[in-house]
């Protein structure tokens, strides 16, 4: 009998530790939470934009109008094998074109967790005879915390962060649902009248629409989405 009682426990045990193990590499084997815009086609869908599209802007205060038309885009596969896809904007404002772009090969597990892959999309303005920079304008995923260092614009090396999500944002008549909300410490889009300063703007994108808001600390200046047509 002793015996008997003796194989139950050793046989107890044993299924104590196997389950432990058991449970211990269900926990590794958790994957990352990355938010939404976690594979290239997912961020095509928030943040690649046809010919045809265009967005204006009214700042709050002094109602000046700005305006953004895609008038050229591209969606392929490079000869290194990376995907790629760009569009090109003319804006009203400044008289400056801004070409957007993605590529893969610029990505990295560097989105502030260590297992997230980290997609940006870049961001150019130039004019004939004049090429003022290029920076990270967004990263995704979109999980807050995510971020992109920047080191072109404006010479402070700062960085693009998620900082909020909303599902749901309202501004005047329009309701946008997937928005995140992105501190851009040097938006290439908003750059001092004279020099070559470059402001820092909280920016909200709202998933296959753009961006709708930007708040620009330095300037105080609130520019809202007041009319937009969409192409992808």
């Amino acid at each position: 009998m002793k015996k008997l009682m003796y194989h139950i426990l050793v046989l107890i045990a044993i299924c104590v530790v196997c389950s432990r193990c058991k449970h211990a590499s269900d926990e590794e084997q958790i994957p990352c939470h990355c938010g939404e815009a976690n594979s290239i086609e997912s961020l095509k869908e928030w943040a690649y934009f046809k010919t045809g599209t265009y967005w204006i802007y009214q700042e709050e205060t002094t109602l000046e109008l700005d305006t953004f038309v895609v008038l050229n885009d591209h969606d392929f596969v490079t000869s290194q094998g990376n995907d790629q896809f760009d569009y090109e904007m003319w804006r009203t404002r400044d008289q400056y074109y801004y070409r957007c772009w993605f590529n893969e090969g610029w990505s990295a597990l560097d989105c502030n967790n260590g297992c997230c892959e980290c997609r940006r999309l870049w961001c150019s303005k130039h004019r004939p005879g004049d090429a003022d920079g290029e920076e990270p304008l967004l990263t995704f995923p979109t999980y807050v915390g995510s971020y992109s260092y920047l080191g072109w614009a404006g010479g402070d090396y700062g960085k693009v962060e998620v900082v909020d999500y909303a599902g749901y944002y309202q501004i005047g008549n329009f309701l946008f649902t997937d928005v995140v909300i992105q501190l851009n410490t040097n938006s290439v889009l908003d750059q001092a009248i004279s020099g070559s300063q470059y402001y820092e703007s909280r920016i909200y994108f709202a998933k296959s629409i753009g961006i709708i808001r930007k708040e620009i600390t330095e300037t105080n200046e609130i520019w809202n989405l007041i009319e937009y047509r969409i192409e992808q």
